[in-house]
């Protein structure tokens, strides 16, 4: 397990939703928590959903927002436990997906890229 100090936030970020943030803050330090989480379809259906910024942005997630989910799915793929459920989800294909349409798209934000 590596240490909570690995991803810092700098004080608590007000466009970050507290859920988003704490959940994080769970599945950081927790492999128990991150193979439950992965296992959790819908939980996974929103942070991808969040994640994609054609459906993300006019819901007014913010851009520091999709950052944090994608490390929480990074977090999941920690352990075999918790990053198989990703897998069979369909959680890696929908990633490929996303980055794709962020490739092809130029004129894209290039932090996300």
């Amino acid at each position: 397990m590596l240490p909570a100090t690995i991803v810092h936030f700098g004080p608590f970020h007000a466009s970050i939703p507290s859920s988003v943030y704490f959940l994080c803050r769970l599945v950081e330090c927790d492999s128990n928590i991150q193979e439950k989480v992965s296992k959790m379809s819908p939980l996974i259906d929103k942070l991808l959903f969040i994640i994609d910024r054609s459906q993300s942005e006019p819901a007014g997630y913010s851009l520091v927002s999709v950052r944090v989910v994608c490390i929480i799915l990074f977090y999941c793929t920690w352990n075999v436990k918790s990053a198989q459920p990703l897998v069979d989800c369909g959680a890696l294909e929908k990633m490929l997906n996303i980055t794709r349409k962020l490739l092809i798209d130029k004129d894209s934000d290039a932090p996300l890229r």
